[in-house]
């Protein structure tokens, strides 16, 4: 079997730098870009991209071995981190955006859903 490992973290990378421009866009910019309707789905894409993100960190670092389950909770954790954090830097005056509990559960549930959707046999062999 071809080895895909290099393509599963770059895939992961390239959905982390998405992540971080969108979290970090400025008031002004996801105003003038998204209209109030898709505003208004903002926890589903939280949930979304957190799931993704899961998804792609589990396929790319997590061996498939005895107690792989730990490691999927370390990925689902440490991404609900990454998310307090950016939502932490929303608040800061070059961002100017509202700093939401709401937002930051949603990423911590799309990334347990995420970290355990996948099947076993689909983590990386050790």
């Amino acid at each position: 079997m071809k080895e895909t490992g290099p393509l599963r973290k770059g895939a992961f990378f390239a959905l982390l730098l998405v992540d971080l421009a969108l979290s970090l866009q400025p008031h002004a910019t996801v105003d003038a870009m998204y209209p109030p309707e898709v505003q208004a789905w903002d926890f589903a894409v939280h949930a979304a991209m957190y799931a993704a993100l899961a998804v792609l960190a589990c396929a790319a670092f997590v061996p498939r071995a005895p107690g792989a389950w730990r490691k999927r909770l370390v990925v689902a954790l440490a991404l609900a981190c990454l998310g307090a954090i950016l939502e932490l830097l929303q608040a800061t005056p070059f961002v100017a955006r509202s700093c939401s509990l709401s937002d930051a559960l949603h990423n911590t549930v799309g990334a347990l859903i995420g970290a355990f959707i996948l099947p076993f046999r689909t983590l990386r062999a050790r």
